[in-house]
């Protein structure tokens, strides 16, 4: 996470842990895409023992042969499975941000409104967050190196988090004019919002209160004025 921590797999599986669940299915053209980026058991064991790792010491002190003697394997494999220690971060972001959209795309389905929306991403993120080992001490130890990896200008968080939502945006384009006339960029808008307050939070919201996250959302996204389709906002 030099750049990166969470990235690619056949079945999502839950942040921070080994339990397998499901590709989600649907309309949701970025996890179905990204589920069809089949890795191998291999690859997957590796990024299980870099999460390990993570929530042992931290991203950096741990080294490429930490990781490889946690899962097992040869200091080879790992270079053949992964672009070597930075190829495995960006492996391990991409596969746990997948698998917190995967865990998330039920709720957001059922979503009778866009605040819906983006309060069960609020929500479900502070969840996933609390519960993620590799992530707390990461955030305990060298907080410097989670925003870049989250939302910095190549973080795979942030487009896969702006693709994602876009279609859930979309199916409630009337609650807002920015989500009428371009669902994605209100979509990284969420993103944007989400990461800043739960990796930096705010007296004024708790985001593990759904009552809490919800009069913040209508506040921020809702109470202003609307925003003009011609206006470049956020």
């Amino acid at each position: 996470m030099s750049q990166c921590l969470m990235g690619n797999q056949n079945t999502p599986r839950r942040p921070g842990t080994d339990t397998t669940v499901p590709a989600a299915t649907g309309d949701r053209d970025v996890l179905a895409e990204l589920a069809g980026e089949v890795e191998s058991p291999v690859a997957n064991r590796i990024v299980d023992a870099a999460l390990t790792c993570y929530a042992r010491v931290g991203v950096t002190r741990t080294t490429v042969d930490d990781v490889a003697a946690e899962a097992g394997v040869s200091r080879a494999t790992l270079y053949r499975t992964f672009d070597g220690r930075e190829g495995l971060q960006l492996a391990v972001v991409r596969r746990e941000a997948l698998a917190f959209l995967a865990a998330v795309d039920s709720r957001l389905s059922e979503a009778e409104s866009l605040a819906d929306v983006v309060v069960a991403v609020f929500v479900d993120a502070d969840a996933a967050r609390r519960g993620h080992a590799a992530l707390r001490v990461v955030l305990e130890v060298e907080p410097e190196l989670v925003l870049p990896t989250l939302i910095g200008p190549s973080s795979p968080v942030l487009h896969l988090g702006s693709a994602f939502l876009a279609p859930h945006v979309a199916a409630h384009a009337g609650d807002h004019p920015l989500a009428a006339s371009d669902p994605e960029r209100f979509a990284e808008w969420v993103v944007r919002v989400g990461v800043s307050y739960l990796l930096d939070p705010s007296p004024h919201v708790h985001f593990g209160d759904e009552v809490s996250v919800r009069r913040f959302v209508s506040d921020q996204f809702f109470a202003a004025r609307p925003v003009s389709p011609n206006r470049r906002e956020p």
